[in-house]
């Protein structure tokens, strides 16, 4: 069997592309640790403890929320915990 016969040019060329772009690329690089979590995580969490009521928590979930589709998904994320508690 030849080499060209097994070689497929377009997944190299795939390969590549997502090496180099993963050079790049801060989120793909970065050591995977336990120790990082989004503010609307700590949020959520304090609602489910008790800590904040479900108005307190949709307040500060809309103080931390970089644009409306972040705020959005924090709500549903608020949401299915308060459907948890039920």
């Amino acid at each position: 069997m030849k080499l060209n016969e097994v070689f497929d040019e377009n997944f190299y060329d795939y390969i590549q592309d997502e090496m180099r772009r993963k050079v790049y690329d801060p989120d793909e690089d970065r050591p995977n640790t336990d120790t990082e979590m989004h503010i609307g995580d700590y949020v959520v969490s304090a609602f489910e403890a008790g800590k904040l009521s479900y108005e307190e928590a949709k307040k500060r979930l809309k103080e931390i929320s970089a644009s409306p589709h972040d705020l959005k998904f924090w709500h549903m994320e608020l949401a299915l915990a308060n459907e948890e508690l039920d």
